[in-house]
């Protein structure tokens, strides 16, 4: 056989109906058989491109005079995403004219680099490479964010338009910004933004209301809603939120709702917009009055959906911390998703894996979101929105999710990273009737041609999780 083989690539989830990946992802590539090929030997393979695990394979279906092998094998030496997910080769049938096709089941969307190459009896070697994007072909998430990191140093406003530009097209439609603001101690009454410049160990800085509105107004011009969320900390990071007890609580929500209506002013939510009203202030909900108080006034300020970020969404309830009074006020229930991927936060700190599967994670995740969440959402008949999700990339970081502390000693590990984001989308995307959707946390304004990443990070966007994020994001479900 010589001349030019076409492949065809077809893929189906395991009911071979558009269920969960879309059997619409048909590819086409092709490659010439090298010359002199009165033998040729072909092989077709999914290459797992960076740490995912080795796959099984068909060998020895034969074509005519040629016989292919379908293997499938790993290159590790390429730092890229690919999906994690089993899948099975169901069909190698050939078409006529020197076209074949391949079809794969596949139960979740991932990303599947094929290769195909053929060897002819002089050891002539021709392989061509293309990766299959698979994607959910019911996207099963209203909201698919992207947090913008801008409490650190407020970053830079001049790349602020190429990289809102790209996250559509990746599947974004949300960009959550988190200006922060504080009180001077655990007992004070006033809240205001932070200062221009605090210290270097704490740099706790608000954008002014100018940059806010800017990138609102951004995030609208490439057609992606907003979730403004301010973040509330205690003299400048070194108390948290929840802790406070500020003399007087009224004076406290006075100061509070104050800002939040200069912010709403300035930047102008529209109803596709979300104000998170407040950030894990679990000492603040005993005061049920003034909470639902203040959040008449927002209403009647703005056209944006409210929800609230608790932290007894993901840790469970703790002292200090009654149940949000208030969600029955508010459009959606909100929460971060911290779930340790291989532990509970009741069990000790040395339980758990630094190397669990997704499979695993998925299970863990499902649990916890049945003990801590949809409890009160079936109760409500709210859906609940995942306001950050993520881990850093440390080896063991699936087990403290929440962890950002990093050492010198700590060991990078990028796939554990990867692997808890797609367990966490995997889980939620189960749960589309329960889960309205999910923020990532985080990207930076950072231009990074000039300033690379720390070797730790959180990062989603400038790092392989843009790969997973864009196919469970699911911007190519419909083309």
């Amino acid at each position: 056989m010589t001349g030019e083989v076409s492949i065809r690539v077809v893929v189906s989830d395991p009911n071979g109906v558009a269920t969960v990946s879309s059997v619409s992802v048909v590819q086409e590539f092709n490659f010439q058989v090298p010359e002199h090929a009165d033998e040729v030997i072909a092989r077709v393979g999914l290459e797992p491109i960076g740490v995912a695990e080795s796959f099984g394979g068909l060998t020895g279906v034969s074509f005519g005079d040629s016989r292919f092998d379908f293997v499938f094998g790993a290159d590790k030496e390429i730092a890229e995403y690919v999906s994690s997910a089993s899948v099975l080769p169901i069909e190698v049938s050939e078409l006529g004219g020197g076209e074949f096709e391949v079809s794969f089941v596949s139960e979740w969307p991932g990303r599947f680099p094929l290769w195909l190459t053929a060897v002819d009896v002089d050891g002539n070697a021709t392989t061509v490479r293309v990766p299959v994007e698979v994607y959910w072909a019911d996207q099963p998430w209203d909201i698919r964010g992207v947090m913008i990191d801008i409490h650190w140093d407020g970053g830079s406003l001049a790349i602020a338009d190429e990289l809102l530009s790209r996250l559509p097209k990746a599947g974004v439609n949300v960009v959550s910004l988190n200006p922060v603001i504080y009180s001077p101690s655990v007992t004070a009454t006033e809240v205001l933004p932070c200062p221009e410049r605090w210290d270097d160990e704490t740099r706790c800085v608000s954008p002014s209301l100018a940059d806010l509105r800017h990138l609102v107004e951004t995030a609208h011009r490439h057609e992606m809603a907003v979730f403004l969320k301010p973040h509330f900390i205690v003299d400048g990071f070194r108390h948290a939120g929840w802790g406070m007890s500020p003399r007087d609580w009224a004076s406290w929500f006075e100061s509070y709702e104050r800002l939040l209506l200069e912010m709403l002013t300035a930047v102008e939510l529209d109803s596709s917009d979300f104000l998170i009203i407040g950030n894990e202030l679990g000492s603040s909900h005993s005061q049920r009055l003034l909470w639902g108080k203040m959040i008449e006034t927002i209403r009647s300020s703005t056209g944006a959906q409210l929800s609230y970020s608790d932290a007894n969404a993901w840790t469970g309830p703790w002292p200090g911390s009654p149940p949000v009074p208030f969600w029955d006020q508010l459009d959606l229930v909100g929460g971060a998703w911290y779930y340790p991927g291989s532990r509970t936060n009741a069990s000790p700190a040395s339980a758990g894996s630094n190397d669990p599967t997704v499979a695993d994670m998925r299970s863990a995740f499902q649990g916890q979101l049945e003990t801590l969440v949809f409890p009160t959402v079936d109760a409500l008949g709210k859906r609940v929105v995942f306001l950050e999700m993520g881990i850093s990339n440390f080896d063991g970081a699936n087990r403290f999710p929440a962890e950002t502390g990093y050492s010198s000693e700590m060991a990078e590990d990028a796939q554990e990273q990867i692997d808890y984001l797609e367990a966490a989308l995997q889980a939620a995307g189960s749960n589309s009737d329960r889960v309205a959707g999910g923020i990532l946390w985080a990207t930076q304004l950072v231009d990074r041609t000039r300033t690379a990443l720390p070797r730790l990070n959180h990062e989603v966007w400038f790092s392989p999780v843009q790969q997973l994020l864009r196919v469970y994001f699911g911007v190519g479900a419909s083309t």
